[in-house]
């Protein structure tokens, strides 16, 4: 998906936007026009839908077309941020219709009326992927507006694939006149609270020979999208409500030859050393889908692994020194992978048992391998998982089908965690690539 600039207007687009007013201008009231605009944002505007975890963003509009205008009342005036100007049409089926340049998810438009503090405006809210095939997603048509504002009036609606926003009039309750002074449209964006978690990108920017970790002043409010190189991996995705993590071979972590652009749990926000025991226990949410995966040509999968989700585990500093370790690296307790469309989980065990003190810490697969178990199949579809680590137990749920790991492994672990969550291609192989998207993903202690 092509990511948008969303730039304050430059001077050549102030330019067209008077060429486009003079054409207008020269229209008869019964003309039909198009006109190109840009969008008047600086940036998304974000805002916090009452009692839901859903934000919404502003769409930027890129054209307007009206069935007729009256004079100087044109369309473009609806997107000129002036409560002032108004497009104006007489007669019942006379429209508006603004295009997004590419089908997006859309739940609201908002909608300020002229004379909207004296009248009642009839109209109804039409979508489409195509001007010829819109259909009703609100009706004004009896009920109208609220007869009470000049300020815009949010219209919400089951969040629709569009392209196209078509207001269509049936006058007023004191004419037949339709007129709109402004108008934004907007969609639904994941809220999640982004202010515990990094990222990390397959990238080295700084050239320190490390993969680029963006922190949470860099992910709060969404600002991943603007921001450079980090929005080539991770951004929002307007035509399904998803954040998408991308990935591809290209800068690794010391301790991985495997690329990835994943979350990593903070519980301090730029702190690594501060994370959780099993005994404080933690909850990991998440809502995505494994959208696309590169062929695999080097195993006998059909596509690569993907990594989705892990408990990772972390030698404290004190038993760093206390037992003399090279570092504090230590083995992922839990991952969550796809595997050519199943989701299959692993978890760490002792090889043997009765390994005790120091011996523990030996992260090697001699100490600690893996059992698993498998959900089955998901595809490339939606799927949720919930974790819930506590003292002895693992508990995962996938798509409401629940497995629990409890063994003396687990009452042995002896590393602090952290949650990790996105997209860790495991495999090293050239030109290979994935895409994970998110709509939700949530923790707690």
């Amino acid at each position: 998906m092509k990511k948008q600039n969303y730039n304050r207007i430059s001077i050549l687009s102030l330019i067209s936007l008077f060429i486009s007013f003079f054409l207008m201008m020269s229209c008869s009231e019964n003309d039909v026009f198009e006109s190109e605009t840009v969008s008047i944002s600086d940036n998304i505007t974000i805002l916090s839908r009452s009692n839901t975890n859903i934000l919404e963003a502003e769409l930027p509009i890129v054209s307007v077309y009206a069935s007729s205008i009256e004079g100087n009342n044109v369309a473009l005036n609806t997107l000129d941020g002036d409560l002032g100007t108004r497009w104006s049409a007489d007669g019942n089926g006379q429209y508006i219709r603004y295009d997004l340049g590419e089908v997006k998810m859309v739940s609201s438009v908002k909608i300020a009326w002229y004379k909207g503090d004296q009248r009642n405006a009839y109209f109804k809210i039409r979508a489409g992927t195509t001007t010829s095939n819109t259909e009703n997603v609100y009706n004004g048509y009896s009920s109208g507006s609220s007869g009470t504002t000049l300020e815009l009036e949010t219209y919400t609606f089951e969040p629709v694939s569009a392209r196209y926003i078509r207001i269509q009039g049936y006058g007023n309750s004191s004419n037949s006149w339709n007129s709109i002074t402004e108008l934004e449209i907007f969609t639904e964006i994941p809220n999640i609270d982004f202010n515990h978690w990094n990222v990390s990108i397959p990238w080295d920017e700084d050239n320190n020979g490390k993969p680029d970790t963006y922190y949470p002043s860099d992910l709060i409010g969404h600002q991943y999208n603007s921001t450079p190189i980090l929005n080539s991996f991770m951004y929002d995705d307007y035509s399904d409500t998803s954040i998408v993590f991308k990935t591809y071979q290209g800068i690794t972590t010391a301790n991985s030859s495997y690329p990835r652009t994943e979350l990593r749990e903070q519980i301090t926000p730029g702190n690594n050393y501060d994370n959780w025991i099993l005994t404080t226990g933690g909850i990991m949410e998440a809502e995505l889908k494994v959208e696309s995966v590169s062929d695999n040509s080097s195993s006998n999968y059909d596509k690569h692994i993907v990594i989705v989700g892990q408990i990772h585990g972390i030698v404290t500093q004190s038993d760093v020194i206390t037992y003399g370790l090279d570092s504090n690296h230590a083995p992922p307790l839990l991952t969550i992978k796809w595997i050519d469309g199943d989701i299959k989980v692993y978890k760490k065990s002792l090889v043997d048992e009765t390994t005790t003190g120091a011996d523990l810490y030996d992260d090697s697969s001699s100490t600690w391998s893996d059992i698993s178990y498998n959900f089955g199949y998901v595809g490339n579809d939606k799927f949720t998982y919930e974790v819930v680590a506590e003292e002895g137990k693992i508990s995962v749920t996938i798509n409401n089908q629940t497995h629990i790991f409890e063994d003396i492994s687990l009452d042995k672990w002896p590393f602090e965690n952290y949650f990790k969550a996105g997209n860790y291609l495991a495999t090293a192989e050239e030109d290979s690539y994935s895409v994970v998207k998110f709509y939700d993903l949530k923790i707690s202690h």
